[in-house]
């Protein structure tokens, strides 16, 4: 038997055995093993919890940006980059609560 018949044969066994996988796949729910932390993940970061350390950020990061005298370039880009990741995830919070959604699909 040649390569190329070797290969047909395989990608004919690979797509008779495929689908159904996939149908059960679906049948079972068709949910993703990683869903469930996902779900605790996305509830972490926008709770309540992550709302106070978002705002503790932004104080802590302006007074430091204010009182920054001694620091060089690459510190000040650090903590720039935090104040801007602590004001998104306030914003992310703010919104939320205040019912804003995202696309459901």
């Amino acid at each position: 038997m040649s390569s190329r018949t070797k290969l047909l044969a395989m990608t004919a066994s690979a797509a008779a055995v495929v689908p159904n996988l996939a149908y059960a796949a679906a049948a079972a729910g068709g949910g993703m093993p990683y869903s469930g932390f996902l779900g605790t993940f996305k509830t972490s970061i926008t709770g309540e919890i992550a709302a106070i350390i978002c705002v503790v950020a932004i104080v802590a990061g302006v007074a430091t940006y204010i009182f920054a005298s001694a620091f060089d370039g690459i510190l000040l880009t650090i903590v720039r980059v935090a104040i801007g990741c602590a004001i998104i995830g306030s914003a992310v919070t703010m919104l939320t609560t205040m019912g804003v959604t995202g696309a459901i699909v």
